[in-house]
Order: C-alpha cells, then structure tokens, then sequence
C-alpha cells in the first residue's frame, strides 16, 4: 500500500480515522488478493497540499557536516557489523 504522504504519516493523516480505517482496510485486503510479492497498490488519498515536499530530503549548508560525520560513523558501524557476521551483504 502507497500513501504519496510526508513521512510518519503511513497511515493516513492526524485525527482523520476515516481515512486511516480506510488504509488499514485497504492494506489489509492487499494482503489477502496480492497474487504476487512486491504487490503495491496507491491510495486514492491525498494530502492537502505539497508545502512539505520542498523540505522532504533537504539538507541545509549548516547541517552538511553533521550529517557527513554521521554517514561516516554509520558506514564504519556496518562494515563492523559485517566483519562480525551480524549484517547482510550489501
């Protein structure tokens, strides 16, 4: 099931269990009809506007370092965890 939502909205949006219900029961008879893996089916919900895309991924001058430290830290977290055998290939 795909929601074209911002992010930690999976479900549908805040307070509006209409909707939600409708997701959850939508996903969940993609689950009992898909006749193959990787099924996926879009919602017919949309958000009310798309002021949230234009920050979705952005990354601002005074984060840039930041996050390259910590994109070093995590690629060295998984290269130990894959010479510890506790990680998949990538």
């Amino acid at each position: 099931m795909f929601n074209d939502f911002p992010l930690g909205n999976p479900c549908g949006k805040p307070y509006e269990k209409e909707m939600q219900v409708a997701i959850i029961s939508n996903a969940l008879r993609l689950f009992e009809t898909a006749v193959s893996p990787r099924t996926t089916e879009k919602t017919a919900f949309v958000w009310d506007n798309n002021n949230w895309r234009s920050k979705y991924l952005e990354i601002r001058e005074e984060d840039r370092e930041r996050l390259q430290q910590l994109g070093r830290e995590r690629r060295e977290d998984r290269k130990n965890l894959r010479l510890e055998g506790r990680t998949r290939k990538e």
